[in-house]
């Protein structure tokens, strides 16, 4: 006789005990081994299909000490109080598991967890072909390098590291057609141990430090990426960079086009005297009228230079053509830092970087830590929901009453 049948035959015997029958029968019957852990971060789809309820006010009790609808408290969250039923599935506090919400954010921000990571992304990613700045040959051996640790030949990484890349995977046999998309994506491997975990962290440090300003692919300059605050992108775009990339979009090389500048220069100097005397036009309308020769994509460009801040907007849609053209490693990093590697969820990696939705998670979690003489001493997942929830409402105000803003 088991230790659970003596308890359950016991006189004390009741609608309790024989829900834990239930679960020891169901204990007892589990034999199954949990294999591997996959971590992976909600996309906004995802979280709208688990939510219940979109919040969309920063209250949560009235002045009847009652939930709000809309409200951080409200109840289709789940009950607040143990004699109340849930809203949602109908069950006493004692049962009801808890039900979560959502707030949709008027724009997208960047995901805190990954902000540095995304920082070092963008900072060897080209913004012009929207390409990694090194070229094509190294990309294919990160890839190489990545995908040996993927299927657990860690040894073979590393060689590969301390080996000269056309030696071991350029033969005269052999191309690189080995390591193309096609090839890779019929790999089926979905989790990582830890060894494979460390040794591709390994390389993709390596990789975040391939940094440089010139790409090897489209050879344009890009601007400096840094952060004066965390959260907080800024770019800083020289006026001589926009110059030798207009050079380059124009195809005209750099003698004919310092020849022609001289020789402009030149002929401006010497008629000088003629024209201050024959035009009546003053100095600054003449340069203006010099600077409407220009293509107006220059002009623009010209105008964009300096610091500016980088909107998550933008940011976004550098990195969905990112992962569209660098499909293969795109889809490492994201698995690297969920420690899997989908094939499935390679189309949205770039999203994991960026938050358009918030989970708001049940009542029951998050309740009044107590009272006081000054009022109600509320939980702080409830205080910060509200300032965020705040900052929204006005945000959205905000693009309303002004949709053409530059910062919007």
């Amino acid at each position: 006789m088991t230790d659970a049948e003596v308890f359950f035959r016991s006189p004390f015997c009741s609608n309790y005990s024989r829900n834990r029958r239930v679960s020891a029968s169901r204990t007892s019957r589990s034999s199954g081994v949990v294999d591997s852990v996959h971590f992976s971060f909600y996309t906004s789809e995802e979280i709208r299909k688990i939510s219940v309820k979109k919040i969309t006010k920063p209250n949560l009790l009235d002045a009847k000490n009652s939930p709000v609808p809309d409200g951080l408290y409200d109840p289709t969250l789940g009950p607040l109080n143990d004699t109340d039923s849930c809203k949602s599935c109908g069950l006493l506090s004692v049962r009801c598991p808890g039900h979560c919400g959502h707030i949709d954010l008027a724009k997208p921000l960047y995901n805190p967890l990954l902000f540095k990571t995304l920082q070092g992304l963008l900072q060897i990613t080209c913004f012009f072909c929207r390409k990694f700045k090194i070229n094509e040959e190294k990309v294919k051996r990160y890839i190489a390098q990545l995908d040996l640790i993927v299927k657990g030949d860690i040894n073979g990484a590393r060689c590969l590291e301390a080996n000269s890349w056309s030696e071991v995977f350029f033969p005269e046999e052999e191309t690189a057609e080995s390591v193309t998309p096609s090839n890779f994506d019929k790999a089926k491997y979905f989790t990582w141990t830890s060894l494979q975990q460390s040794g591709a962290l390994s390389v993709l440090s390596k990789f975040m430090r391939e940094r440089r300003k010139k790409c090897d692919n489209c050879g344009k300059r890009n601007p400096t990426i840094h952060s004066p605050v965390f959260g907080w992108l800024n770019k800083t775009t020289q006026e001589s960079d926009i110059r030798a990339n207009f050079i380059i979009d124009s195809s005209l090389d750099l003698s004919s086009s310092d020849a022609k500048y001289s020789s402009l220069t030149q002929s401006r100097g010497e008629s000088a005297s003629e024209m201050d005397e024959e035009s009546p036009l003053p100095k600054k309308v003449k340069e203006d009228k010099e600077l409407s020769d220009l293509p107006p994509e220059f002009i623009k460009q010209m105008s964009s230079s300096g610091q500016k801040h980088l909107l998550p907007s933008e940011v976004e849609l550098i990195l969905n053509n990112l992962w569209k053209n660098e499909a293969n490693l795109c889809m490492l990093v994201s698995g690297i830092h969920c420690k899997s590697l989908s094939i499935t969820r390679g189309n949205k990696g770039s999203a994991m970087f960026f938050l358009k939705t918030l989970l708001v998670p049940p009542s029951k979690f998050r309740p009044a830590a107590g009272t006081s003489g000054r009022g109600v001493l509320e939980h702080p997942q409830n205080t910060l929901l509200s300032k965020v929830q705040q900052a929204n409402i006005g945000l959205k105000n905000c693009i309303i009453a002004d949709p053409d803003h530059p910062d919007f």
